[in-house]
């Protein structure tokens, strides 16, 4: 039983703390309603709808004045929500 601890503390060590920090911020962010369950599949399809172009190994979105809206728009929503969230704590 030592070994399977010592090997689980390695691998969070190496790069799997990381990985599993990353699953679990992308839980919460999908059970609050603020992105998909699953990227790719999400991306895929705004790629086929023209929002978004495959470039390399990623997405990059088709317009530039749609990026900055929606930048934008969201950076405030996204802080105006946070904002709330402290106050009734």
């Amino acid at each position: 039983m030592n070994h399977a601890w010592s090997c689980l503390g390695l691998g969070l060590n190496k790069g799997g703390g990381f990985a599993l920090r990353h699953y679990v911020v992308r839980f919460f962010l999908w059970r609050r309603g603020l992105a998909p369950r699953r990227y790719v599949p999400f991306l895929v399809q705004a790629a086929k709808k023209g929002i978004l172009k495959p470039v390399g190994g990623g997405f990059q979105f088709r317009h530039r004045d749609l990026r900055r809206f929606i930048a934008e728009r969201y950076e405030y929503e996204w802080l105006d929500s946070t904002s709330d969230d402290a106050s009734t704590s």
